[in-house]
């Protein structure tokens, strides 16, 4: 009988720890690991890709365009940029999209976008500069801010210098002295973070906007009082004198003749309207004291290129609201006036920047914006519009007073500066052609300012009663 062997393993199978199969483990293994980290490398490249072709990062494709001299494909991304949004409201089938945070954080914007506007300004795109300047504004305001940032309101005030409009330039350079600013920069002079610039750009700048006019308005939102009200009439006559921009002349004798009056020299404020008008503005006294019965030709002997000069001067205890004063004008066919109250005449303005929840609200005969908010409003125009004027009412936290930007129909916003706690009248420069046109007003700085062991609630907030178009220009 022939002998066999015999074994524990079953025929024709080998153990699964045999080399053989060891082997193949670690080969398999290793394609698996492999396959996955090329995955993931190559995710990252791809969302790396595509996050850096999106919209909100075209400010960064300008930069590399203007550092390889491309001048038309930076122009390109800077298009894209002024159409980007933070918020993107959806609707029934497409939810609401918000990247205003970078995880737990505010996403930061403005300091890339301030230097792309030094970069513009530097390349001579001045357009495209001021439109970048605007949009860091929108940026830094996704949030209720208590006080504003001074590097982008300098690049706003170059950037619209730069193109020639010295009353927004101005107007820029007021708000960085209530901020406590006694000059405005130039790109290399700013910190921590100098840009490059070509000097002979701004060359024209102090010339326009005198540095003793910047100064002097710095002391103005100081709250001086007593002879300190001397010193700063006597810097803003002398800005006055040296500016040789006649817009700023005009912002500058405005702020002159608030000056007297709130130094209580009535005097000297009715002496400046004067020389401005050419006449004497005391017949203006009868309007006061016969109101509503005014007649009409009274009414259009008035200058209304001068309103907010008109209305500051008003006689103590005169019955008429700014409201009543401003639609007194409608019979002046150089001028038209528009109500914020109306019924559907102020529409809401979806910014793309704050809140979408943000309303303003029609109280009696005004509109009150209590958050970051804007509005536009639709207006068909007779004539040529050389100014417009708007009635308002503002109130400050830390000091500080609303900001509201004006924008005709697609160009660059106007920054106005609307300083007073009682009604009052601000003008900005525009130029305006007959026919329609739609007006947007954004209310930008909403802020409040708390200190609970000193009791001190502040709100900032404005109100809007009126703007007129006016049609003619001022005297002189």
């Amino acid at each position: 009988m022939p002998l066999t062997r015999t074994t524990d393993a079953a025929p024709g199978r080998r153990p699964l720890s045999a080399p053989r199969y060891a082997v193949g483990y670690i080969i398999f293994v290793t394609l698996l690991l492999g396959g996955a980290l090329w995955g993931m490398s190559a995710y990252r490249a791809w969302i790396d890709r595509y996050q850096r072709e999106r919209p909100r990062y075209a400010a960064e494709r300008a930069i590399e365009a203007l550092d390889a001299g491309q001048t038309d494909e930076a122009r390109l991304q800077i298009d894209l940029l002024a159409d980007e949004r933070p918020i993107y409201a959806g609707d029934f089938l497409h939810p609401n999209v918000s990247e205003v945070y970078e995880g737990a954080v505010f996403r930061d914007r403005v300091t890339i976008y301030e230097r792309l506007c030094a970069r513009l300004i530097k390349a001579g795109m001045f357009e495209q500069a001021r439109t970048v300047a605007n949009k860091t504004l929108f940026e830094y305001h996704i949030a209720s801010r208590p006080l504003e940032m001074i590097e982008p309101w300098e690049l706003v005030s170059l950037a619209a210098a730069v193109n020639n409009d010295w009353y927004a330039s101005f107007e820029a350079a007021r708000i960085l002295a209530a901020h406590g600013a006694d000059r405005v920069r130039t790109p290399a002079q700013m910190q921590p973070i100098p840009q490059p610039e070509n000097p002979t750009q701004f060359k024209d700048f102090a010339r326009n906007v005198p540095p003793v006019a910047i100064r002097a308005m710095k002391v103005f939102y100081d709250n001086p009082t007593g002879n300190e009200w001397d010193g700063v009439t006597g810097m803003l006559d002398t800005a006055r004198g040296a500016t040789a921009s006649p817009a700023v002349a005009n912002q500058i004798d405005s702020m002159l003749h608030r000056a007297y009056l709130r130094a209580g020299k009535p005097d000297r404020a009715r002496q400046l309207l004067a020389r401005k008008w050419g006449r004497d503005p005391g017949f203006m006294e009868t309007y006061w004291k016969t109101w509503p019965h005014a007649p009409a030709s009274f009414l259009t002997d008035r200058e209304p290129s001068l309103m907010e000069f008109l209305w500051a001067e008003r006689a103590p205890g005169a019955k008429p609201t700014l409201a009543n004063f401003m639609d007194s004008f409608q019979p002046d066919p150089r001028v038209q006036v528009y109500d914020f109250s109306a019924p559907d005449a102020f529409k809401p303005l979806d910014t793309g920047y704050f809140n979408e929840k943000n309303e303003f609200y029609v109280i009696g005969d005004s509109v009150g914006m209590f958050n970051n908010v804007a509005g536009w409003m639709e207006v068909e125009t007779r004539a040529p519009s050389y100014q417009i004027a708007i009635g308002y009412k503002g109130s400050n936290a830390i000091g500080i007073m609303p900001i509201l930007l004006v924008q005709v129909d697609n160009g660059p916003y106007i920054p106005v500066y609307c300083d007073s706690s009682e009604p009052a009248i601000a003008t900005a420069d525009i130029n305006m052609a007959p026919g329609i046109h739609r007006l947007s007003f954004v209310y930008v700085n909403d802020g409040i300012f708390e200190w609970p062991p000193r009791k001190i609630e502040e709100d900032r907030n404005l109100t809007l009663y009126r703007f007129a178009l006016i049609q003619v220009k001022r005297p002189g």
